[in-house]
């Protein structure tokens, strides 16, 4: 995933966004085959509406130079004592136990780390938690306002790469394809902001966002019950794993037999699996998104 710096932004509440995922395609996607577009705008979009409640995000969408594919959108930041608000409200709102269980946690092991300083979150997720002012891209790159003319909350791009099959679930799936829309959900899940902070592709894990901060999923990866993984203390040892409530639930059997960096490789094929793979492991976790982050995708750099 790419990303854009762009200032700290002290952010007013506007409400909840509607849900949808709504994808603008380039001229590319409909030609490489008929229907594409189409077919993300509703048999895909329909998969996140009927599942989350609140999962919005306007995709620009294209084929081009990039690896299987990426995501591209800018940093938001907002301060602690705003996220943990916003999640606050919405568990007390909800009544929902995931929800509380995730701000109990948030208060008792992350809060000591991290309050006072800000948390990353992207202009999706940001969106959905009621926080205005987001800055989203352009289709080529540039800054800009949700919500205006030609603005995204990113621009997710496939690759064109000719040594690359890529199957469209028409007729019988090649065995060296890749599947398209797999590939497109999860790139969708990191626009949705399944997305780490933490870069993987160096010798050693260490934290790529301004300031120190944390993106919203590393708030989340545990150790085991009660130890928060801290992104000034990053390791490539077996052990990292998501949990919503303190290291207690979720992840266990993944994240904590194998490395961090192998986490990417397994996640990248059930991405790439016939069958919505990944967004059945999301559906595990039902729910709003400060929830519906899935084990399957804690680990950065999964594709790009």
């Amino acid at each position: 995933m790419s990303r854009f710096k762009t200032p700290l932004l002290l952010l007013l509440c506007a409400g909840f966004s509607p849900a949808a995922i709504t994808y603008t395609c380039d001229p590319s996607i409909d030609a490489r085959q008929s229907g594409l577009c189409n077919t993300l705008n509703t048999t895909i979009a329909s998969l996140y509406s009927k599942t989350f409640t609140d999962a919005n995000a306007q995709i620009f969408i294209t084929f081009g130079n990039t690896g299987l594919g990426s995501s591209s959108q800018y940093l938001n930041y907002i301060t602690w004592d705003q996220y943990l608000n916003a999640l606050t409200t919405r568990a007390n709102a909800s009544n929902n136990a995931i929800q509380k269980a995730a701000v109990t946690a948030l208060n008792s092991y992350a809060a000591p780390l991290y309050r006072g300083g800000n948390v990353e979150i992207t202009s999706a997720f940001g969106r959905s938690l009621g926080f205005s002012r987001m800055t989203g891209t352009t289709s080529d790159g540039k800054p800009c306002t949700p919500g205006t003319n030609g603005c995204y909350d990113a621009v997710v791009t496939i690759t064109n790469d000719k040594s690359t099959p890529l199957y469209f679930r028409v007729g019988t799936e090649p065995r060296d394809a890749y599947d398209f829309f797999g590939t497109v959900q999860h790139e969708t899940n990191e626009v949705l902001g399944v997305s780490s902070c933490i870069d993987t592709t160096g010798s050693v894990l260490t934290n790529s966002c301004d300031k120190g901060a944390p993106a919203a999923i590393d708030l989340f990866r545990y150790s085991a019950v009660g130890k928060l993984v801290a992104i000034n203390s990053l390791s490539t040892a077996p052990g990292a794993y998501f949990s919503y409530d303190g290291g207690a639930t979720i992840g266990r059997t993944v994240f904590r037999t194998i490395p961090f960096r192998m986490a990417a490789t397994i996640t990248t094929w059930l991405a790439h699996a016939r069958g919505n793979s990944t967004f059945k492991m999301l559906k595990a976790a039902r729910g709003t998104m400060p929830t519906w982050i899935s084990p399957m995708m804690a680990a950065p750099k999964l594709i790009c």
